[in-house]
């Protein structure tokens, strides 16, 4: 028996694309958000946690990440587990994480804090468990191959790629390897 399908399908195509819009989206109200504190423009009572730092730099606790992506706790702290004990997120993930953790004690004495980047990390875990659901579907008749799966992630790099405004190629065209995907994170 013949394989028929070849991933990713253009429906999946489409959904990736959609996808990624939304987590634009999301980021951008994120960083509205963000800009809204910078201006003392908001003040919500839970945010309680956020320390501006004498260097100017914002740290959050994960009650104030929760509020600003407008989520509960518990998706903030799952995913922060999933990201401490290798929930199949790529190493780089985890480095960004310890990147952004703040580690003076100064600061953290009781609880994790976490600088601007967190957020923008946060999106590309959502991101990952998005391309994840396609490589590894719970239900399909057709499940997709290595190859496959490795196309599913070459294109969701290329609209990575399209988002950063680096790489101006149609997503799938080109070889492997071509342009310069980069987190949102390194903006």
């Amino acid at each position: 028996m013949t394989r028929q399908t070849t991933f990713p399908t253009d429906e999946q195509k489409d959904a990736m694309r959609t996808w990624r819009e939304k987590l634009l989206k999301r980021l951008d109200a994120v960083r509205a958000r963000c800009a809204a504190y910078d201006n003392d423009k908001v003040y919500e009572p839970q945010a309680l946690g956020l320390i501006n730092t004498h260097t100017g730099i914002r740290l959050w606790n994960q009650l104030d990440i929760a509020v600003v992506m407008g989520r509960d706790e518990a998706f903030v702290a799952d995913a922060f587990r999933r990201l401490r004990e290798d929930g199949g997120y790529p190493p780089e993930l985890r480095e960004r994480l310890e990147e952004c953790t703040c580690t003076d004690p100064g600061y953290a004495r009781h609880e994790a804090l976490y600088d601007d980047r967190i957020f923008d990390l946060l999106i590309d875990c959502q991101g990952e468990d998005y391309v994840q659901r396609l490589i590894h579907p719970m239900r399909e008749t057709d499940l997709p191959t290595a190859d496959d799966a490795r196309r599913i992630r070459q294109f969701w790099e290329d609209l990575k790629s399209l988002d950063a405004g680096r790489n101006r190629r149609a997503p799938g065209e080109g070889a492997a390897g071509e342009g310069s995907a980069r987190p949102l994170a390194k903006t």
